[in-house]
């Protein structure tokens, strides 16, 4: 590497002479440019980091949420009485074990697309929500059933 400098720094480098280490002092120079970029740029990058977690969790509570919405509606609106009980008895089994969507559709002998009703939205956590949804429901009814 070849640095340039203006005629008359290099005069004034030149009257100094040997007392001063300028190549050294190059060195700390380009170290102190390249460290500051690498700062920003992780500063960046954590920035990045961080605005990705939290519309991550946003995007979890949005599915919990419309997924509980939707079991509502299904348990109330769409299911009878024995689909109920049988997702109900399906929670309890498994609720330990975080059931997923595809072991609820082998259970009930559905496909996804027909629990989803043409329009899938297959993240776990839209399903914890559904099935939440169904449970809160069946809570409220079934003392009076």
């Amino acid at each position: 590497m070849s640095i340039s400098v203006p005629e008359t720094l290099k005069e004034e480098m030149d009257a100094i002479g040997d007392k001063e280490n300028w190549s050294g002092l190059a060195q700390s120079a380009f170290q102190s440019v390249v460290f500051s970029h690498k700062s920003r740029k992780n500063q960046d990058m954590e920035a990045v980091i961080e605005r990705l977690r939290a519309s991550k969790a946003q995007a979890i509570a949005d599915d919990i949420a419309e997924g509980k919405q939707d079991g509502r509606n299904w348990a109330a609106h769409t299911a009878s009485y024995r689909e109920i009980k049988r997702t109900i008895k399906f929670l309890e089994e498994n609720r330990e074990h975080s059931p997923t969507v595809s072991q609820y559709c082998e259970e009930m002998e559905l496909t996804l697309e027909e629990f989803f009703d043409g329009e899938p939205n297959l993240s776990e956590p839209y399903f914890e929500g559904w099935l939440a949804g169904v449970e809160e429901l069946w809570k409220e009814v079934e003392d009076k059933l």
